[in-house]
């Protein structure tokens, strides 16, 4: 194989690697939205590693990265981290595979790692660059016009976002994410491009990436985007030497203050709110309960690194530390924003699960070192009026992406985007120091058909192990899980052979099924469970499962509470007390994890007062209000305690009691109480009779 035939095999993967945003596979995956785009982008790149080998075999000098530049110092400290902190964190396996539902372990950012080196050490020309930018930017332009076709109709594509969109990634804050690069990138490149016939299709592309940023709907991006605009201005102002396009720019600056005034003057009117984005943007209440939610996970992050401040708890390990520090005023605002299995901050995320190390390595990656080259390239070109304006504006991009990630969390598109344009800079980078070793070497070797063969059965092998084999694990679940809600015959057999593959998201497999039974299990009784002993066979066997996963994941109570369930509706149907035992002891361990956590104290009451133990089931509830009184349910709970122990007296004067300190007893809570407090107390008196 030829080396240009190689190079030309390389940039075709680069170019199926833009697609990996457009996959969506509904039918066949669980999380359909993440897994096949991980699984196809981490083949792709397998299949880039082993033909990247096979270049350095034949041309070592030619293709051997450039480590000395800042932006590939920085990745490497970033990954460094990444790789330090999975092996020092709490998880290790959870660091390194992530969970299937978003998959971006060390593993698989250490192929987005590859990625960029390839890319880099194989693009040398500007004309590649140019090129590979131009097909992404267009077929970024598509996902928002997928967007826009979502905003007028909402079911299209799996939307389930209402007003806000997502296109084809997922999640609205993807999207909004993917319109910010997409305005940034394309009018940078309109600036750096000689080529007019391009031009109009560059301003059509940030036209459709300003409308992907308001269609999302995210309001830490469309804030990211306005203060990085101003910046952008200011810029412009200082650095600019025509004294026409500073009045331009001073007069944008000027119009774009006073349209903000007014647009927030008036955010209240109908005009203002019905605008796509702007009016969720404006009615934005840090203190609300979203952002009230938000803070106290930021600031769970930062107590979480106190503790571990050098290496942190571990990628993706900022669920364990959430629940060991877990604030039970999380539940004023409802069960949906108890669970955070991230900080929504990627820079507090990063501060928590990779500590002081992985802060700055991630600092200087995503901030530091592109702007530092961008500055290097703008100094390079303060002759050339049109080319200052290149470093400005993609300065404009980095900035902005920090502030959106100030609110939200990286995904598999978001890498895909960066790690590309931090390639480019760095490309522009080393061009403008003359550090690019774009030189023909003469001294090359043949690489032999027998080591290009054993090269890429290597790869070939990890590609079925790690992307092929998992895809096939999460398929047979899909549909094992299909078949249980069905309650069609043969979901066992189908759960048992997905459960001999060997996939690292094993685990996630055993939750979810689960998770499922689980759910499923409250409705069965001794009436309509058919034969008791087969029930209580496969209930046993899924606990098994589960305690797999309980020492692969000691620390995940997510698993005590799903094993805990099923052990309290296996002494419900077979009305054997030694699984009501068995959920408790479980529930205790779970209590010490998260000493806090109100789903475990209710659940652990629970169980508790079933086995008799109503003094230490009333104690639990007692704590969790005098934790946090205003949550509604702990009054309502220990209520109805002692209304069946026979306090009716005392349950009745709870809810008196809790509604004057002001607890809002409201759905479930309300119902109860109003049920409580409309009995009749009957009371017994002796009278003495004289003789």
């Amino acid at each position: 194989m030829k080396e240009k035939q190689v190079v030309f095999a390389i940039k075709f993967l680069v170019l199926i690697s833009f697609i990996v945003p457009f996959v969506v596979i509904s039918e066949s995956f669980i999380f359909p939205f993440i897994v096949p785009k991980i699984v196809l982008f981490r083949t792709i790149v397998l299949l880039m590693l082993g033909l990247y080998v096979i270049l350095l075999r034949s041309n070592f000098r030619r293709y051997i990265p450039q480590w000395g530049t800042p932006l590939t110092l920085g990745l490497l400290l970033f990954i460094g981290s990444m790789i330090i902190s999975t092996f020092f964190g709490v998880d290790w396996y959870r660091s390194f595979w992530d969970s299937h539902e978003r998959m971006l372990g060390t593993f698989t950012l250490f192929h987005y790692f590859l990625y960029y080196i390839i890319i880099v050490s194989v693009f040398r020309k500007k004309e590649d660059w140019l090129f590979f930018l131009r097909c992404f930017l267009v077929l970024g332009g598509v996902i928002m016009i997928i967007g826009i076709i979502q905003y007028f109709k909402q079911d299209f594509l799996l939307n389930q976002s209402g007003n806000r969109v997502a296109s084809t990634l997922g999640n609205p804050i993807y999207h909004g994410g993917l319109g910010l690069f997409i305005f940034y990138a394309s009018i940078s490149t309109y600036v750096f491009d000689k080529v007019n016939s391009w031009k109009f299709v560059y301003l059509s592309l940030a036209v459709l990436g300003f409308f992907g940023v308001f269609l999302s709907g995210t309001r830490g991006t469309m804030l990211a985007f306005f203060i990085s605009l101003f910046i952008f201005i200011l810029a412009m102002l200082f650095f600019s030497k025509q004294k026409k396009l500073r009045q331009t720019v001073g007069g944008l600056l000027v119009g774009v203050v006073f349209i903000g005034l007014m647009l927030f003057i008036f955010r209240d009117t109908s005009f203002v709110s019905n605008i796509p984005g702007l009016g969720r943007l404006l009615s934005m209440d840090l203190f609300g309960s979203s952002g009230e939610t938000r803070i106290m996970a930021w600031r769970i992050a930062f107590d979480s690194w106190v503790g571990r401040p050098l290496f942190g708890w571990g990628p993706n390990n900022y669920f364990y530390a959430f629940n060991e520090l877990y604030n039970p005023s999380f539940l004023l605002h409802g069960y949906g924003e108890t669970w955070f299995d991230n900080a929504h901050n990627a820079v507090m995320n990063t501060l928590s699960t990779q500590g002081i190390v992985g802060f700055f390595s991630y600092m200087f990656l995503f901030l530091v070192a592109p702007v530092f080259s961008l500055w290097i390239i703008l100094k390079s070109k303060q002759k050339e009026e049109k080319l200052i304006l290149f470093p400005i504006i993609t300065s404009g991009f980095f900035i902005a992406h920090f502030i959106h990630n100030l609110f939200v969390f990286e995904n598999p598109t978001s890498y895909l985007y960066f790690f590309l344009f931090i390639g480019f800079i760095d490309y522009l980078y080393r061009d403008t120091i003359k550090k690019d070793t774009d030189v023909e070497i003469s001294k090359k070797s043949d690489v032999s058909i027998l080591w290009i063969g054993g090269i890429m059965f290597v790869i070939m092998l990890v590609i079925y192990a790690t992307n092929i084999q998992p895809a096939k694990a999460n398929m047979g679940a899909l549909d094992a899980l299909r078949y249980l809600n069905a309650g069609e015959e043969g979901s066992v057999e189908m759960l048992k052979e997905v459960l001999v593959m060997p996939t690292p998201h094993i685990d996630d497999v055993r939750s979810d099924f689960a998770r499922t039974y689980g759910q499923m299990l409250s409705s069965v009784s001794t009436q309509n469970v058919g034969n008791i002993e087969e029930f209580e066979i496969f209930s046993i066997f899924m606990i098994d499962e589960l305690k797999k996963n309980i020492s692969l994941h000691p620390k995940d109570i997510r698993i005590h509470l799903q094993t805990a369930q099923i052990y309290q509706e296996l002494a419900r149907v077979t009305l054997k007390v030694d699984y009501l035992l068995q959920a408790e002891k479980l529930l205790e361990d779970a209590l010490v994890l998260s000493p806090k956590r109100q789903q475990i104290v209710y659940f652990l009451s629970i169980i508790k007062f079933r086995l008799g133990k109503s003094v230490e089931a009333i104690a639990l509830i007692d704590k969790s209000i005098e934790e946090e009184p205003m949550v509604q349910e702990g009054w309502w709970r220990k209520a109805v305690f002692l209304h069946e122990q026979g306090h009716l007296r005392e349950a009745q004067e709870l809810f008196i009691k809790a509604e004057e300190m002001g607890v809002n007893f409201h759905g479930n809570g309300k119902e109860l109480k109003q049920s409580i407090m409309s009995l009749p107390i009957v009371e017994f008196h002796t009278e003495t009779v004289s003789e």
